[in-house]
């Protein structure tokens, strides 16, 4: 009996000890990419706050609508339960939202700041130290602090534009005087309003598709289609150098063997964003290319060489062909030379043994290479935008756009779900494909 127990034992320190070998890579896959994956997805089904289409009518800007809000009974039973008590028609200024606030009650003001753990109420309007504290209240009123109800004001504009906007309809202030949000419960709907040119409009922020479908417009249809072209150019591109190439490593002796594979390696050594401005200083009107050309009489002018699609296919092709190369290598090299030997003496000829065995032994590499390659060509930003300027975008240049300058974070987010199905998908051909392949070789 005492033996088994001591197995048991065993099995559970072994799992225990085997839990916390992965918890760090748990954690790291929870907090560094799982986590911001399932925030963009939200976001993609969001509607954008800022340039929304859904916009639905704009007011006044009156400070009484948004920025002195309605307290809510939460706050006002913490003032009762210290001896306070508020009237109905009492305000709250949101000076900085979870750090100053301000409530005004008829003649009486009270200011309240965040200190410590605690949430530090004043008599009249903070000037300094020196003010009486009259009492304190717990972190969790913070938020209903920065949060109000929708004035009667504020549901009346509502209601002139044929919008029920129903009673203690929640205002929070993400950003004083320039953005709130309404969330409207009782009718399950959410309002964004923004203040645009003196003005305050009001965007109905909802669960869509419309981001997605948004790619389909031919501006942003084209950027797509632009960068399966390209990435795919750039794979084929790869695919025809790379492997004269590494067919040529693989037959060579050992020294010289090492001595390739470390060229080919090499220029991982610098900087990826150093390399690709290279070929700007090579490219360029008064560069390398252009000052040979025109020296020695080829051409009269020099030749426009940059910003443009094909800049950008050879940046590409510089830079990943290293990438369908080792792939391609390690297939090749792993061929038994005897199965070509067979071949010739069955009477094929060299190009025959290439397509009927080689070729057919070397798709594993071909596969991995191609998509090693496809992948972050097809979401590539960095050489698209220094080779090709604006004249050639690309996905990736599209959804740097939409986060960093439009700041449109929805129709982003839809773009890099759309760039992370396509890499998906490849994967799931590719895990396919050599299942099958296995399976074959089994059978």
């Amino acid at each position: 009996m005492g033996y088994f127990q001591h197995g048991y034992n065993r099995g559970k320190m072994s799992k225990l000890r085997s839990s916390l070998l992965i918890s760090p890579s748990a954690i790291w896959l929870l907090v560094f990419f799982l986590i911001p994956l399932a925030i963009v997805l939200i976001y993609s089904f969001n509607q954008n706050i800022y340039k929304s289409k859904r916009m639905i009518f704009s007011i006044e800007d009156s400070g009484d609508l948004l920025d002195r809000l309605i307290i809510s009974e939460e706050i006002k039973k913490g003032f009762e339960s210290n001896g306070k008590k508020l009237s109905e028609s009492s305000r709250i200024l949101i000076e900085k939202p979870g750090k100053k606030w301000q409530i005004s009650d008829g003649s009486k003001y009270y200011f309240i700041r965040k200190k410590g753990s605690s949430l530090n109420i004043y008599p009249g309007i903070y000037r300094g130290v020196l003010w009486k504290l009259l009492f304190s209240l717990d972190m969790p009123f913070q938020k209903a602090l920065d949060n109000g109800i929708a004035s009667k004001s504020l549901q009346a504009e509502f209601s002139d534009n044929e919008i029920l906007l129903s009673d203690y309809s929640v205002i929070s202030k993400s950003d004083p005087g320039v953005r709130w949000r309404i969330d409207d419960i009782e009718n399950r709907r959410v309002y964004n309003i923004i203040k645009e040119n003196g003005r305050l409009s009001v965007y109905l922020r909802n669960v869509t598709f419309a981001n997605y479908l948004q790619s389909l417009n031919p501006i942003y249809l084209q950027a797509i289609l632009r960068s399966f072209w390209m990435a795919f150019a750039n794979t084929l591109a790869c695919l025809v150098i790379g492997y004269p190439v590494a067919y040529y490593i693989s037959h060579q002796n050992l020294r010289l063997k090492n001595i390739l594979l470390i060229l080919i390696i090499l220029p991982f050594w610098t900087n990826f964003l150093v390399r690709t401005y290279a070929w700007i200083v090579i490219l360029r009107e008064e560069g390398l290319i252009n000052t040979i050309l025109t020296k020695t009489g080829l051409i009269g002018e020099p030749l426009q060489l940059l910003f443009n699609s094909g800049a950008v296919l050879t940046g590409l092709i510089y830079g990943y062909l290293p990438f369908m190369i080792l792939p391609l290598y390690a297939s090749i090299e792993k061929i038994n030379p005897s199965l070509l030997e067979a071949a010739r003496d069955l009477g094929a000829n060299s190009l025959q043994a290439f397509i009927r065995v080689t070729l057919p032994l070397t798709l594993p590499g071909i596969t991995a290479g191609s998509i090693l390659v496809f992948v972050p060509s097809f979401g590539a930003f960095v050489t698209p935008d220094l080779l090709g300027g604006a004249k050639v975008m690309m996905i990736g240049n599209l959804i740097q756009n939409q986060y960093l300058k439009v700041r449109n974070y929805p129709f982003g987010s839809a773009l890099s779900f759309i760039l992370l199905g396509v890499v998906l998908a490849l994967l799931f051909i590719y895990i396919r494909l050599t299942e099958d392949r296995n399976g074959e070789k089994n059978e």
